[in-house]
């Protein structure tokens, strides 16, 4: 049953109602929201009183809402008596009140209202008095054909208590629809005024009567079938409701448990009416509450038709569980909120799982910030000695070598040969030595920094590989942490070792710039690039390249950075490994 004031608000212009009442409340209870909703419409509303009832109407219309004063200034209500409107001419003529009618709508209407609505009381009609009211009936069933010609709406008031019966079954004749006791009816007792006031009203009351019989008898058809098939449908949702695996949970807008089936009430092990006492905050981890408001709030305002979301319950031992949870709502006709459907799902081993894999990958990517940082220290140790121990040894090999050359005019020309082939295998191992040291850890990068490291081993690096290195480099530029030096170093170097091999890139260039709080580094050639199957493969360590690609990425991501790589395989836009790096403030 729709409640009176939704029907109410769903009259319209052309629309011809009376409504029957008992009590003088009853009949205000319909009109006030009649004339109120007229009113909020920007509708021009006349109500036509009866003998000493006008006070009456003004207070209940103050009561229910309405500034009546305020209405009347605005020409937007008219309280009127009968005697102004129905007996104008100190009689009542059906003829002139339809011309009432048009010409009040008319006037509406020029006023800038959209329609005209009119509330009119009856009880005077029953006294008498006035000459013309035995048309009252010719009267009421005409003036639907003079609304449907018009933007008019009225509602015709009739006190069943009051009205002899006859004249009641006329009322219902007359009407399309009805309101009794805070109803409003289709009519499906009204008579078509052709029918009403013509000739052979018997034979037509007879036709009328059939047909209405047989239209009563298709439409209970219609409706026990349609009841019959609810009926299954509720069986059946309720069958998929009770049996299904997944939790199913139904609340109303506010989050308060409704009903709840055996896979959710296992879930958290509450039964369903220890739920209807509880909502959704009040078994929800205290850090997901704002969350799941959040997506409450969506579904509620309409913003979003479903929502899902991982949180965590609280079960009734007092254990935490995660949840999936996935929900929509569901509306009434209106599209107002009516209930919340959740599906819920128990994710609670996947979850440990995949904290479980976090741990383990944070602790691999330890373990790897380790070992690269103690293979830095080793490569600097072995520098080192290979540097200060094994160059100097050779150097010294060297130069006992030279002394023995002056004095060996007493050797054999084989030995004397043989002596100065090893003078040079000392010089060629100093050199290797010293080459294979600077390689491991340059002693410019702990000495001097970064761009003497750098500009050193390109030159080396061209020199050796014959390919181009442009280095652009910034004037007056500081030093940086050692480990952070060390990385950008070492991620050149992998860089270029990468280019040597596999790019077939003729030039290459290398970048380092400041940029809004950013450290830059940029190593590009115009190669052949990587083959974009290849690409996902590389950046995650797959592959001989990818392992170092890889290696460079931890190295940064260490020190709070990131390494972007780019390539195409079509045409010579080759590769560019990209690394972006915050600097501390003494570094900016």
């Amino acid at each position: 049953m729709i409640p009176l004031l939704t029907a109410l608000e769903q009259l319209a212009p052309h629309d011809h109602l009376c409504s029957i009442y008992e009590s003088p409340e009853e009949r205000l209870a319909v009109a006030v929201p009649f004339i109120r909703i007229g009113l909020d419409r920007s509708e021009k509303c006349i109500y036509i009183a009866d003998d000493g009832t006008e006070a009456v109407v003004r207070d209940a219309m103050y009561a229910g809402g309405i500034d009546v004063e305020r209405a009347i200034a605005t020409d937007s209500l008219v309280l009127q008596n009968k005697e102004a409107a129905y007996l104008k001419h100190g009689s009542f003529d059906p003829q002139w009140m339809f011309t009432f009618w048009a010409d009040a709508t008319a006037d509406a209407m020029r006023q800038g209202f959209s329609a005209l609505r009119a509330a009119g009381e009856t009880e005077w009609v029953v006294r008498g008095g006035a000459p013309g009211l035995e048309r009252w009936i010719e009267y009421e069933s005409r003036l639907a054909h003079t609304l449907a010609r018009h933007h008019c709406l009225a509602l015709c008031q009739y006190n069943r208590r009051l009205f002899p019966a006859e004249v009641v079954l006329d009322v219902l004749r007359t009407h399309p629809t009805v309101v009794y006791r805070g109803v409003v009816c289709r009519n499906m007792y009204y008579v078509p005024p052709d029918e009403l006031l013509g000739d052979n009203q018997t034979a037509r009351g007879v036709e009328r009567l059939l047909t209405t019989i047989r239209e009563r008898e298709e439409i209970e058809y219609v409706l026990r079938r349609q009841r019959n098939e609810l009926q299954l449908s509720e069986e059946r949702w309720r069958s998929v409701f009770e049996n299904s695996a997944i939790g199913i949970v139904l609340a109303d807008p506010s989050g308060k448990f409704i009903e709840a089936n055996r896979a959710f009430e296992e879930l958290v092990g509450y039964t369903t009416e220890e739920l209807r006492s509880l909502t959704y905050v009040d078994i929800t981890h205290s850090e997901d509450i704002l969350r799941g408001a959040e997506v409450i709030e969506q579904l509620v305002s309409g913003s979003k038709r479903e929502v899902q979301l991982e949180k965590r319950y609280r079960h009734k031992d007092g254990e935490y569980i995660w949840v999936r949870a996935t929900g929509t709502m569901i509306r009434w006709r209106d599209g107002s909120p009516r209930y919340l459907l959740g599906l819920v799902e128990d994710v609670t081993d996947r979850k440990n799982a995949e904290q479980e894999l976090d741990a383990s990958v944070n602790q691999l990517h330890a373990l790897a910030r380790r070992v690269m940082h103690e293979q830095d220290d080793e490569r600097r140790r072995i520098a080192q000695m290979l540097h200060e121990a094994t160059a100097q040894d050779l150097a010294a090999l060297k130069m006992h070598l030279a002394r023995l050359s002056r004095t060996a005019s007493y050797l054999s020309e084989t030995d004397r040969a043989a002596l100065i082939e090893s003078i040079l295998l000392a010089e060629q191992s100093i050199t290797e030595i010293r080459t294979l040291s600077y390689l491991l850890h340059p002693p410019f990068l702990d000495d001097i920094g970064l761009l003497s490291a750098l500009r050193w081993y390109v030159a080396g690096f061209a020199d050796r590989s014959g390919i181009t290195v442009n280095l652009e480099l910034p004037e007056g530029f500081a030093r940086l942490p050692r480990d952070t030096e060390t990385a950008l170093f070492r991620i050149v170097q992998e860089s270029l070792l990468n280019i040597h091999r596999h790019s077939e890139s003729e030039t290459a260039r290398i970048r380092l710039r400041r940029a809004a709080g950013t450290l830059v580094l940029e190593v590009e050639d115009w190669g052949r690039g990587i083959p974009k199957a290849s690409l996902k493969q590389i950046t995650s360590g797959g592959g001989v390249v990818g392992v170092g690609i890889a290696g460079m990425s931890e190295r940064i991501e260490r020190l709070g950075g990131c390494l972007e790589l780019t390539s195409s395989d079509c045409g010579a836009t080759g590769t560019t490994v990209r690394v972006r790096l915050p600097l501390g403030q003494e570094e900016r």
